[in-house]
């Protein structure tokens, strides 16, 4: 029980510094952030976390929102390595689509 609220509590304090940086980047430049995809997909990924991780939903209704977590997370991922252009031929087959 005291190494799941640890686990909670770092999830938390790292979520709280995810939100601070992309009000940040918010604040920075407005119209560039709702552009940007990796923008959206920041919060839609710190949404999910804090729906799976805070507060006690059914079982059942973690694991629907924990699995479109990981799609989220999935295609932020395939994002952030598709900046690199030696990477590999799956992520050009990601954009191409297929």
């Amino acid at each position: 029980m005291a190494a799941d609220r640890a686990l909670k509590g770092i999830v938390v304090t790292y979520l709280v510094f995810i939100l601070f940086q992309q009000l940040l980047s918010l604040f920075q430049n407005k119209l560039q952030w709702f552009k940007s995809l990796s923008g959206v997909l920041h919060v839609v990924i710190t949404v999910l976390v804090m729906a799976v991780v805070l507060p006690p939903l059914p079982q059942e209704w973690q694991h629907h929102l924990a699995s479109w977590l990981m799609l989220v997370l999935w295609t932020e991922c395939m994002l952030l390595i598709g900046r690199f252009p030696n990477c590999g031929v799956y992520v050009v087959m990601f954009y191409t689509g297929g």
